[in-house]
């Protein structure tokens, strides 16, 4: 009798954890004791654990209850005043990772598997003394019991969806062996420290510092940073978990403090500000971060989370096509195979969306007029330097199907949309080969990936650590101001040299742009900003993020009309964290196959400064998270990215070339062939754009040993 007084006490608590948190921890440990084995000396740590059936069948009926229970306090949270705003930087993460309804439903099933593989370790293991990665170990290789859990999950396992699964290049690392995230140092005062490293001292210079963006690189490009998050919205989408009713997760108040404890949703894992010493009025307490949605196994077993990639898996140009037939078509004109354009064909854009109050794709700016884009992603409206590029690809398909329309005109839509897809791709798989590749990873590197066509992971899915991490590097190396130059009508000689003066304009502040797309049609806006961004210098990769991502990213105001933004670097981190990514010095392991034994191991890849900065902020050397001890790699020789990163995304660019059967180099096609040979990047500008010039390779700037060419001498 007692025992059953208590679980029904506790599950009545179940569905209210963020509530009575302490409480309900401290009871489950007691509880589950009762139902235990006897102590430590029935196997100890050495014990093997095994599941009989009915504790299988009852920890899914357990998990089932408690997740029903959580829809009660959802529907709290849905009727409170903790919501989301679609002007503020939640939003802008929310359509970031916009969930489609075979992801909600994945997630739904992948959470109640998890909530039954808890209550595994802590009813089984716990009690008996067994160490958690041992016992999650154990568990992992149970499949769920005969139950409807296991249909759905078998139903939706035989469903063809566009959801994957990351994969891993090292097993998950949990606290407890399945989802919690270890308790390391602030991911914001991370940042913060190498923000304020990077920057120099207000009082001396405070003219110079209030503009003062960092170190530049003198060979590389924006051209770079926009085709790199180019390629990871066409490898990678993580989606944050959303309520079971649909609505999204807000972890903030209105005035960007945390939300009370009765509203918190237990996927919640805001970053949390220290404002001490700093003036609090200026700066927010609480930044939003909602946990991300997961994947059931592929065998439907119990054991660690893993989250979903809504992304394909391949360089498919899915990001401007879509990944389902469902969105492609609504992105046709289903005329001579052509894409749908807006209403100028004269400077054709993306399709924009008419009633943005109904669609929600952008960020609501009643001071600005702004379009709002519509593509394969709805990420498609970020930033101006990944929207234009959506924007030349789409004008290459179109003008891909014209000139299939007239050198093949009994040819029907189908077949010339198809054909032009194919094309399109072929084209920019060659750019991201031939080009993009040679300068992230080096000339030796990238050959080495392209000569390498049978040794790779034939299921072709994207690492967990390659989104997480990996290719996001390209957040080091942006601009927050893009600037135009313009060349004057004379020249000056000078020591037998001719100068070109340039002067200098700015046309975008990035922190005003985030999900507030400007109109690309009018006034040659596309071929300014496109201009702009093969002749400017991004900023170095390194730990020096400029104020627009560090400071102002997703920028907005909160409901004291203060400006508030998000930190791109802190997220990073946290996430790295949320999706059990192993620390730094086990990649660099792994990467280089030499064992890392304390701080002075890492002196051979990180400079003094950024490395005596990470030992202020970590406890060990064991701790440091994968991205920031990754950002603080010095560059390969003639490489974008140190020794980590190269790793990463190398094995990933190598697994998603082979494994993918479509991929351009296959084709003899004679049609396909006589489009995608010898295409470059700069041919792709000069085929879409009304430019006249562009540097010989579009990722470097424009140089004596990479000069500017015609466009119609290519």
């Amino acid at each position: 009798m007692k025992r059953i007084i208590i679980v029904c006490f506790l599950v009545s608590l179940i569905g209210t954890r963020s509530v009575y948190g302490g409480l309900f921890d401290f009871l489950t440990k007691e509880w589950l004791g009762i139902f235990a084995d006897n102590g430590k000396e029935n196997g100890g740590a050495d014990k093997k654990v095994t599941f009989t059936e009915q504790e299988l069948s009852q920890a899914i009926d357990l998990a089932e209850f408690s997740y029903n229970q959580l829809k009660t306090m959802e529907e709290s949270i849905s009727n409170s005043r903790i919501q989301l705003s679609n002007t503020s930087s939640s939003y802008a993460q929310y359509l970031e990772s916009l969930p489609n309804n075979y992801t909600m439903e994945y997630d739904k099933i992948a959470q109640i598997v998890l909530k039954a593989s808890k209550y595994l370790l802590n009813n089984n293991c716990k009690k008996a003394g067994l160490d958690d990665n041992k016992c999650v170990e154990a568990i992992s290789t149970y499949t769920l019991p005969k139950c409807d859990l296991l249909d759905k999950c078998e139903q939706l396992n035989e469903t063809k969806s566009s959801i994957n699964s990351y994969r891993r290049l090292l097993p998950a690392h949990y606290a407890d062996g399945l989802s919690k995230m270890f308790d390391l140092p602030s991911p914001k005062n991370i940042s913060n420290s190498f923000f304020e490293l990077t920057r120099p001292d207000m009082s001396l210079i405070n003219e110079e510092a209030a503009t003062y963006e960092g170190v530049v690189d003198e060979e590389r490009n924006v051209a770079l940073v926009q085709w790199s998050q180019f390629i990871e919205h066409d490898l990678v989408r993580t989606v944050f978990q959303i309520m079971s009713n649909g609505n999204p997760i807000e972890c903030c108040a209105e005035d960007a403090t945390n939300a009370p404890p009765r509203y918190r949703h237990p996927a919640c894992a805001p970053l949390m500000i220290d404002v001490n010493g700093e003036d609090y009025n200026r700066l927010p307490s609480c930044l939003n971060y909602v946990r991300s949605a997961l994947n059931v196994n592929a065998n439907c077993s119990f054991g660690p989370a893993q989250q979903i990639n809504q992304a394909s898996n391949y360089l498919d140009l899915s990001q401007l096509y879509g990944n389902t037939d469902e969105i492609t078509d609504t992105l046709r004109s289903f005329n001579n195979g052509e894409l749908k354009i807006s209403n100028d064909p004269l400077s054709p854009t993306l399709p924009e969306i008419e009633d943005i109050e109904s669609n929600h794709l952008c960020m609501h700016n009643t001071t600005i007029d702004t379009v709002c884009y519509r593509a394969g992603d709805s990420r498609v409206n970020v930033n101006p330097y990944v929207t234009t590029l959506y924007t030349l690809f789409l004008r290459s398909h179109n003008r891909i199907a014209k000139q299939l329309k007239k050198e093949h005109p009994t040819w029907n839509d189908a077949e010339l949309f198809a054909y032009a897809k194919r094309i399109n791709v072929g084209i920019y798989q060659q750019i991201v080969y031939g080009e993009w590749l040679n300068i992230v990873l080096g000339l030796n590197e990238a050959a080495a990936i392209n000569r390498n066509t049978t040794a790779c992971n034939l299921d072709g899915k994207v690492s967990n650590e390659f989104a997480t991490a990996g290719i996001r590097f390209y957040y080091s190396m942006m601009p927050g101001d893009l600037k135009t130059t313009k060349d004057v009508s004379y020249f000056i000689r000078q020591n037998n040299i001719i100068i070109r003066p340039m002067t200098e304009e700015n046309i975008l502040k990035l922190k005003d742009e985030y999900y507030k797309p400007r109109d690309l049609a009018e006034d040659e806006e596309l071929e300014n900003i496109i201009d702009a961004i093969v002749k400017q210098k991004a900023m170095a990769m390194d730990t020096g993020y400029v104020a627009d991502v560090a400071k102002h990213y997703y920028r907005f105001q909160n409901s004291e009309q203060k400006d508030v933004g998000t930190d791109v670097l802190a997220l990073d981190i946290l996430r790295g964290r949320d999706h059990g990514l192993h620390t730094y010095k086990n990649y660099l392991e792994l990467c280089t196959k030499t064992p890392i034994q304390g701080w002075s191991d890492f002196r051979s890849n990180i400079n003094h400064e950024d490395l005596e900065r990470l030992k202020q902020i970590y406890a060990s050397y064991d701790q440091v998270d994968l991205i920031i001890g990754a950002i603080a790699e010095r560059p390969k020789p003639g490489a974008t990215v140190g020794e980590t990163f190269s790793c990463i995304i190398g094995e990933q660019l190598s697994n998603t070339r082979c494994s993918d059967k479509d991929f351009y180099t296959v084709s003899n096609d004679p049609i396909f062939k006589q489009f995608v040979d010898n295409y470059s990047g700069a041919k792709l500008i000069c085929d879409t754009t009304r430019l006249t010039s562009v540097p010989r390779n579009i990722f470097h700037v424009p140089s004596e040993k990479n000069p500017m060419i015609y466009c119609k001498d290519i």
